[in-house]
């Protein structure tokens, strides 16, 4: 990298690669690597490291620390004129206000983040963007709202042949799915996410979740043997994740 733009960009695209395999705190820390290599005054390019590194907090949970770094970002990107930054950090940070209780923040954080991306005419963060709509909307109660946003989430994915964010829309359409009472469409969903997810090499932390997903839909239709099989499957997945708290809340999730 000859400039901190150059050397933040390599960073932010090396950290997605262990991001997309599930490998949160080795992400974590190629952001802080990233941030520790950055000069102080290099404020833009801090601040697409800080987008990357706000999400995998969020993600490990510290949603206070990642709100904090996420909305430090959008308030840097959005003086510097880089609108696909921006819109990206808005897409994260939005999912993250919504957890947090700020609903309303976080949606008008995803449609500005959605306005964004369809000015730009780039159909990945627009697939981004879409599948937080797919899945926020349906956290609150609101699954045919989301319909649209989840049809074309899937669309992008497929069109662009970027398999992790396809599996990342079919999770959440499989959510909204199941919301509408649409239990087989919902299986279905899990199934192409976890074929998807192994085009990438796999995904473990995913993985254990689709398929404990699957066998809590075995177990409503009254599929007791599908439903040992996926509870199986995601014991082993969730063993083979980097975090070793996982396989505890897969057993949770399992029994919820």
């Amino acid at each position: 990298a000859r400039t901190p733009e150059e050397l933040a960009f390599g960073y932010d695209r090396f950290s997605f690669l262990r991001y997309r395999h599930g490998e949160f705190a080795a992400t974590l820390a190629l952001c802080d690597e990233a941030l520790a290599r950055l000069p102080a005054g290099a404020t833009a390019p801090r601040a697409v490291v800080y987008v990357r590194s706000g999400f995998i907090l969020g993600r490990l949970g510290r949603f206070e620390e990642a709100v904090e770094r996420l909305q430090a970002a959008v308030r840097v990107l959005d003086g510097s004129g880089d609108r696909a930054q921006l819109a990206q950090a808005l897409d994260h940070l939005g999912p993250l206000l919504s957890f947090a209780g700020r609903r309303s923040e976080g949606l008008a954080a995803l449609e500005r983040s959605l306005a964004l991306a369809l000015d730009l005419h780039d159909g990945r963060l627009e697939a981004m963007v879409r599948t937080h709509l797919t899945g926020i909307l349906t956290s609150e109660g609101r699954p045919r709202e989301a319909v649209a946003h989840a049809q074309r989430a899937l669309e992008l994915g497929e069109l662009l042949g970027d398999w992790y964010l396809a599996s990342v829309a079919a999770w959440l359409a499989s959510g909204m799915e199941d919301a509408l009472g649409n239990a087989e469409a919902a299986a279905g969903l899990r199934r192409q996410e976890l074929a998807w997810l192994a085009r990438i090499g796999g995904n473990p932390h995913h993985e254990a979740l689709a398929h404990a997903h699957l066998a809590h839909l075995a177990r409503r239709s009254g599929d007791r043997g599908t439903e040992l099989d996926e509870a199986g499957r995601a014991r082993r997945a969730a063993a083979q994740d980097p975090d070793p708290t996982y396989l505890a809340r897969i057993e949770m999730a399992l029994t919820a």
